[in-house]
């Protein structure tokens, strides 16, 4: 249990220090173009999921579901302290793109982990035979 609430922190740390990053690179021109933002909130929400998945393993999705949860409070968080610039609908998507990417990454790790699962499965049958 504590491995997972690890997990689920390093994911919502690493996909908010992406995002910090980017930010801080291209902050006026995802000013001029806000969109921009919004397109590549799913990608850093994906990144933070699959860091989740990787460090909690049997336990892939609820992982993505805390790194997704913990994105939501933190965009509630967010919007109470800069909701000047843009409107609510704003950050109602950049936080909705953030956790659907982490829950999306965290569920690219549980298909790969069930994957790599049957093929040991395969393998040790022909060993086996």
């Amino acid at each position: 249990m504590i491995r997972l609430a690890w997990a689920i922190a390093a994911g919502t740390v690493f996909t908010a220090i992406v995002a910090f990053c980017a930010d801080a690179v291209a902050g006026d021109l995802l000013r001029v173009f806000p969109f921009m933002d919004l397109t590549l909130a799913f990608p850093y929400g994906i990144c933070g999921g699959l860091l989740a998945a990787r460090l909690a393993p049997g336990r892939e999705l609820w992982a993505g579901m805390g790194v997704g949860l913990l994105t939501v409070l933190l965009g509630v968080i967010s919007y109470g302290m800069n909701s000047g610039a843009q409107g609510g609908w704003f950050w109602t998507a950049l936080t909705a793109s953030l956790a659907g990417g982490a829950i999306f990454g965290s569920h690219l790790r549980a298909i790969q982990m069930a994957k790599r699962q049957a093929l040991n499965k395969r393998k040790a049958r022909k060993l086996v035979k």
